[in-house]
């Protein structure tokens, strides 16, 4: 597995979200070729994506995309300026916050849901336990 991260200006720790990826398609016990691309966005950049994909006028905080058949193709899109405000909002550490998003995104690309309470829980479970293979608390 590949985790691309697209070209930013945005400072991020590229090594830690390659890690986190890792920890990810470990977990999820992905042996397949494939990738996942990482971009980074305005809040009015996913604002517009939020409007078009899921025609909902707000801002969030992560869209994932499934690029094909393929489960393990896909696209992680990531509000910079959203992760900032929650990581401030929550007292968390911005990496945290950060790897927690990118954990998200790629469990969602991978079927996962939180479109009622069982679903939700059982994904921020398997969140925990990933981000916990990173020494990180969710």
């Amino acid at each position: 597995m590949i985790l691309e991260v697209s070209r930013t200006t945005y400072r991020i720790d590229k090594k830690l979200l390659e890690r986190v990826a890792e920890a990810a398609f470990s977990f999820l016990k992905v042996s397949e070729d494939g990738f996942i691309e990482l971009k980074f966005v305005s809040i009015d950049e996913i604002t517009k994506l939020n409007m078009k994909y899921r025609n909902i006028l707000d801002p969030t905080d992560v869209l994932s995309f499934n690029l094909g058949d393929n489960p393990v193709e896909g696209q992680v899109i990531i509000c910079y300026n959203f992760v900032v405000e929650q990581a401030n909002k929550l007292d968390k550490p911005f990496n945290h916050e950060l790897s927690l998003l990118l954990v998200h995104g790629i469990l969602h690309i991978y079927g996962y849901d939180h479109a009622n309470t069982l679903e939700e829980t059982k994904m921020q479970e398997t969140e925990r336990q990933i981000l916990k293979m990173e020494g990180i608390k969710r």
